[in-house]
């Protein structure tokens, strides 16, 4: 909904992380999923310290952005803590 879209960014900066999650799962099923809210996803559940859960978010967000070297640091923590 509109009203999740609006409260989502509030939700990251005051890392209500699975509050977040929710709202972003539901979003990414309910409409295309985005860079953005994959990545958001990934950095939620690593946030959470759910690295396995991270690590899929981070793949998916490598599928669409490869050229950002970033994200590959991520996927490495991810596969360090997992």
């Amino acid at each position: 909904s509109l009203f999740n879209e609006r409260l989502l960014p509030y939700l990251l900066k005051y890392e209500y992380y699975q509050d977040a999650i929710d709202i972003i799962e539901e979003l990414i099923r309910t409409h295309q999923a985005s860079f953005e809210l994959i990545n958001n996803c990934a950095i939620c559940y690593k946030q959470l310290g759910q690295y396995k859960k991270a690590l899929y978010y981070y793949q998916q967000v490598e599928l669409l952005n490869n050229k950002d070297t970033s994200i590959l640091k991520d996927i490495s923590i991810c596969y360090e803590n997992s």
